[in-house]
């Protein structure tokens, strides 16, 4: 795949592989970190959100062990961590932190992503095969998206009043999607229960299904 190759190649030259999982750590994909659902371990991660499921704002940067020898190691300041900032380690946030971290362990929320996301995928899949204006449905975990276009075999990406309308619809039946473009997002929380992905689904059905809108409009 192409994340070990990557690993692979900036190990050869000694490149930090440095990954951004602000959104998906602590389960989103399915695993306690994004990059390890495709087996790679980075040289620095960047970690926020679920850290505190977004109750406190808490970021944290998480480094290995090499990295972490780096800077213990070395004799003058180039390679000091400077953290005595006034919001640095601020103890509402990380006591946040530790009952969310708490929390994601006892209900084991990324098994249940995975789970939930593979009903979710599977579902979605069936909506493609049923309307013509869904392009594409992707996704890992509960980090879903369907793709709109107004002409399948061209890929020509549908309108925004139609895409747009179908979210409308979806809402008017229950759901409450993000639009970007004309891809559908579907981020649902990691305690999502097996009722909820139907009413999630059944909610995109009605919006395609009651959409009257020309696709390329």
């Amino acid at each position: 795949g192409y994340w070990p190759k990557l690993r692979e190649l900036l190990d050869r030259y000694g490149i930090l592989l440095i990954a951004d999982e602000v959104v998906t750590a602590f389960g989103r994909t399915g695993n306690w970190f994004g990059s390890r659902g495709w087996g790679v371990k980075p040289d620095m991660i960047c970690i926020a959100k679920a850290i505190t499921s977004g109750y406190f704002p808490l970021g944290a940067c998480v480094v290995n062990a090499r990295i972490e020898e780096a800077f213990r190691n070395n004799k003058d300041m180039l390679g000091a961590i400077f953290h005595g900032y006034t919001y640095a380690g601020h103890p509402v946030g990380c006591a946040a932190a530790l009952a969310c971290l708490d929390e994601t362990f006892k209900l084991d929320l990324p098994g249940n992503s995975q789970a939930e996301g593979d009903y979710l995928l599977a579902r979605l899949r069936d909506l493609q095969a049923k309307h013509e204006t869904v392009g594409n449905v992707r996704g890992k975990g509960l980090m879903l998206a369907l793709e709109f276009v107004s002409d399948r075999d061209a890929k020509t990406p549908a309108g925004l009043k139609y895409v747009g309308e179908v979210a409308n619809l979806a809402y008017e039946n229950g759901a409450l999607v993000r639009v970007a473009g004309n891809v559908m997002i579907l981020s649902p929380p990691l305690v999502i229960e097996r009722a909820d992905s139907d009413a999630i689904v059944d909610a995109i059905e009605a919006g395609l299904s009651l959409n009257r809108l020309d696709p390329a409009s």
